[in-house]
């Protein structure tokens, strides 16, 4: 079966519906740790990413390595780790450790966006967007600034899954995409 994030959202939704019915989403945050810590040991280890997606190991096994590499002592995080690894469905961990991260900012009120300039912004303007996301969406802003010359002026602005392009190269962009659609008439 092909990996999606909608069975990702079903798999994060069944694990949070499991930890609110015990009263351990205070641990939210060292769950999404856990996670992490198994997407690093995927990510920097070719090894064990070839061994947890091998089908000719036992899925005991796989999940204990797995379990073990989450640096975490749970059972209800071990049987969840299992019930992936049973449907081969390991790599979701890619995808839920994006949802729960989501989720987890939902639950402080919490945004992140991020500002891309052609030229460093000060810590008045920085406050200033960070005001006008808050007044907007009624919650804290994590504002996160990056430098990119090729931009000319102007800005890019990532909020969640939003990307609004204010800056003078996406303009020129718009007018070229435009100006080749219609062959220059």
């Amino acid at each position: 079966m092909k990996l999606s994030y909608s069975l990702a959202t079903r798999y994060t939704d069944a694990f949070l519906e499991i930890l609110q019915k015990n009263d351990k989403m205070s641990n939210l945050e060292n769950y999404i740790e856990a996670i992490q810590n198994i997407i690093d040991k995927i990510n920097s280890d070719s090894v064990f990413h070839d061994m947890i997606n091998s089908p000719l190991l036992p899925k005991d096994y796989i999940t204990k390595k797995i379990y073990e590499s989450s640096k975490i002592e749970d059972t209800l995080f071990e049987k969840f780790i299992h019930s992936l690894v049973l449907k081969s469905r390991q790599e979701l961990l890619f995808f839920i450790v994006k949802i729960l991260n989501n989720y987890n900012l939902e639950l402080k009120k919490l945004i992140k966006a991020e500002i891309i300039t052609a030229k460093p912004i000060d810590s008045k303007n920085s406050e200033d967007l960070k005001n006008i996301l808050k007044n907007k969406t009624g919650r804290d802003v994590i504002l996160k600034t990056s430098l990119d010359e090729s931009l000319i002026g102007g800005i890019q602005l990532y909020v969640e899954d939003k990307y609004y392009d204010y800056s003078i190269k996406g303009y020129l962009d718009s007018i070229k995409r435009s100006y080749a659609q219609t062959g220059g008439d």
